[in-house]
């Protein structure tokens, strides 16, 4: 069973989707709440798989929470599902951790296969902002299996404490293969990263 916390400013979704969600099998909603905040606090204390975020949300900073929760929850996945497909809120979902960034223009089953990928380890984001790198045309080719590793494990929303952790890697070492491998592909940060890795078929992406 999946467990699953969500912040949503809007009542009636919060209640549609947590009476959805009973009715499947492997998916449920444990605690639904008006506030990001709330929402990341009741997903860390009850340690869930996916903490689900709305970008516009009155109180606390969804993007704030999501990395907040992240940090104090290592196995938690952080997925965005909003009505907003502005570039910014994209690039701060990236930026945030997020493994997930979905718009509510989905139906139910394709919100019920992303909650379940993430949960698996993988990325989905219905849209991604423009690339604004200078990317270096044999850079993946370059990269040795290690990279690509870390490279990979980057773009499905991970930090490189929970890298080195995964790979029983020190975190030195992990920053040393990220230092190296955005150097060779020509990426500046985590954002490009994660536009390379979808472009490469490293993480699957649904556009």
């Amino acid at each position: 069973m999946i467990r699953c916390v969500m912040a949503d400013d809007h009542v009636l979704v919060r209640e549609i989707l947590c009476k959805i969600m009973e009715q499947t099998s492997t998916i449920r909603i444990i605690g639904d709440h008006g506030d990001a905040r709330e929402a990341a606090e009741h997903a860390v204390d009850q340690k869930v798989d996916v903490l689900i975020l709305d970008v516009n949300i009155p109180g606390a900073d969804p993007f704030e929470a999501a990395r907040w929760a992240k940090s104090s929850h290592f196995p938690l996945k952080v997925m965005f599902l909003t009505g907003s497909t502005e570039e910014e809120h994209i690039l701060n979902a990236v930026e945030a951790g997020a493994s997930a960034y979905l718009t509510k223009t989905c139906g139910f089953d394709e919100l019920q296969k992303v909650i379940t990928k993430i949960y698996r380890g993988d990325s989905h984001f219905s849209i991604l902002p423009r690339f604004t790198g200078h990317e270096h045309s044999a850079g993946f080719h370059r990269l040795s299996p290690r990279q690509n590793e870390v490279l990979k494990m980057l773009a499905e929303g991970n930090s490189v404490k929970e890298i080195s952790i995964l790979l029983g890697l020190s975190a030195k070492t992990v920053e040393v293969h990220k230092s190296t491998l955005m150097e060779k592909i020509g990426c500046h940060n985590k954002v490009q990263l994660v536009m390379y890795a979808v472009r490469h078929k490293l993480v699957p992406v649904s556009v």
